[in-house]
């Protein structure tokens, strides 16, 4: 009876979702985080995740701590201002310098701007904390700020800066940087080659304008910038960004005014550019990346747009153009998704958002292994038509006592003593030998494991094997033991909900696997 043995999988209950279809499993690292925005990686190993209520911390994947970073400028979080994103430096190994935007108070009249500012991370403490840019976008709503940063190929900074909601006219003008793309040096100053630059009219740092609250900042190796902003009621936007363009904003448009009132009664204008997609009904883009793993080949070279209100991320495909079609993912985790990160080794990275905040993993389902949150590895069968099932794993004539001492004896300090009591009769019990002597699973069994069967007949056969473990009766096979140098069971072979499954072929038993997974 496979029950027993998924029960390794219901260890990871609170912790892991399965998708069989799309072949991924989601974990979550973390949870309780206050308004998560941001994260980076300062190495393999250690990620920085703001959080929009002022907090910078910094995650061990390791050891699984966190640490809060001191030593941020004052923070005004209000609204959809706060703490934002983070962007760790190309050089870090050798400058050890982050970036980060927030909004930033106006001592003067009270009200509040975007700022970008650059520091120095030792330990767990920012120093030489220097601001590098400061939006002329002052405002008192706590609104569409943007504060997106992406380093460019050259060695410079994107910055994008929102409309603030109140003031989405000013996106059309170059004498603010409502609506704007900005860019400029990592100290601050700005590069002679902006496109504004000899315009008296215009701020020498904008790149770009007719923007509204631009939410995804990527470049692709072939140098194109990829932008998506929030539109309005409708008329979330996809931009190819080009320096000095309009992109139209609020003069053209998709979408209408949240009352149903016409913004604009125009898609297109000379002079502005057109998106290479759009959004109606919205789905509020948030983050994006270019995927370029190999965990998820059916993924590489696309486009991944996390989403607020749509609590899916899209995945569209962009090889030199950019596909029509959007697959839809991990809609069935019910998250309003904040951001998205491509791991160093090819997993992603989900923020959800809110005060309750989770960090999301994603990894591939590797054929037949799950690793639950405390080391036990359990298996899930993917290719059934690939699995040879034995006919006699078990041998009824050994001794079942000389069995268990030399298999206990042998255990190594990384290793546990996997003990699957079954018999020949069972057809469960063939499968699971079958699946555990697949190919695609004995380099992580070898890993962590020694593998014994027990035969116990018709339950009528060595039962005094389970007592020595505290279990005086067996209520079906195969029942798995977890067992340690120790000899204590680290695992409960039995669950409540009684029920035994009988398979005759491997699909029907991955079926039942699956349904037990999916809950």
């Amino acid at each position: 009876m496979l029950k027993n043995f998924i029960f390794l999988i219901l260890l990871t209950s609170s912790f892991e979702t399965y998708s069989q279809q799309l072949d991924y499993t989601s974990k979550t690292l973390l949870d309780g985080l206050n308004q998560p925005w941001g994260m980076d990686f300062i190495s393999e190993d250690k990620l920085l995740i703001t959080e929009k209520v002022g907090k910078l911390k910094l995650l061990n994947f390791s050891s699984g701590e966190v640490k809060d970073i001191k030593g941020l400028p004052k923070i005004h979080f209000r609204s959809q201002g706060g703490l934002s994103e983070i962007k760790v430096s190309p050089n870090f190994k050798e400058d050890k310098t982050i970036f980060f935007s927030y909004t930033s108070l106006n001592s003067f009249d009270g009200t509040n701007t975007l700022a970008v500012s650059s520091a120095s991370l030792n330990g767990e403490k920012l120093e030489n904390v220097k601001e590098i840019f400061r939006a002329k976008a002052d405002r008192r709503t706590g609104a569409h700020y943007g504060a997106k940063i992406l380093f460019l190929s050259d060695g410079t900074l994107l910055i994008s800066s929102g409309d603030g909601f109140d003031h989405r006219e000013q996106a059309q003008f170059l004498d603010n940087h409502f609506g704007k793309l900005i860019r400029i040096n990592k100290d601050g100053s700005i590069p002679d080659d902006n496109p504004f630059i000899k315009d008296n009219r215009a701020l020498d740092d904008i790149f770009s304008y007719g923007h509204r609250n631009p939410q995804g900042l990527i470049q692709l190796n072939d140098g194109q910038i990829i932008e998506h902003e929030h539109g309005p009621f409708g008329g979330d936007e996809i931009n190819i960004i080009q320096s000095g363009k309009n992109y139209g904003w609020p003069a053209i448009t998709y979408g209408r005014d949240y009352s149903g009132a016409i913004i604009s009664p125009f898609t297109e204008m000379d002079g502005m550019e057109q998106p290479i997609k759009y959004w109606v009904p919205s789905i509020a883009p948030s983050g994006m990346i270019y995927y370029t793993g190999d965990n998820f080949p059916e993924w590489k070279n696309s486009l991944m747009i996390s989403s607020l209100k749509a609590k899916k991320v899209s995945k569209i495909s962009f090889n030199e153009t950019l596909n029509s079609s959007e697959d839809n993912l991990f809609q069935e985790l019910n998250h309003r998704f904040r951001n998205i990160l491509q791991h160093p080794n090819g997993n992603i990275l989900l923020l959800t958002d809110g005060p309750r905040g989770k960090l999301i993993e994603i990894s591939p389902l590797k054929n037949l292994e799950i690793v639950t949150p405390d080391g036990i590895t359990a298996f899930y069968l993917r290719s059934p038509e690939s699995l040879q099932v034995p006919a006699k794993p078990y041998d009824t004539s050994a001794d079942a006592d000389a069995l268990l001492a030399k298999s206990i004896n042998s255990l190594e300090p990384n290793k546990k003593l996997l003990l699957i009591l079954g018999g020949n009769w069972c057809p469960d019990c063939r499968v699971l030998a079958g699946m555990l002597k697949s190919s695609e699973v004995k380099e992580v069994i070898n890993k962590n494991y020694i593998v014994q069967h027990i035969d116990v007949g018709r339950f009528d056969k060595n039962l005094h094997i389970p007592k020595k473990f505290g279990i005086e009766k067996l209520y079906g096979v195969p029942t798995v033991l977890v067992i340690d140098q120790d000899k204590q069971v680290l695992n409960s072979p039995f669950i409540d909900d009684w029920t035994t499954a009988r398979t005759k072929k491997p699909e029907d038993l991955t079926d039942y696997l699956s349904k037990w997974i999916e809950g």
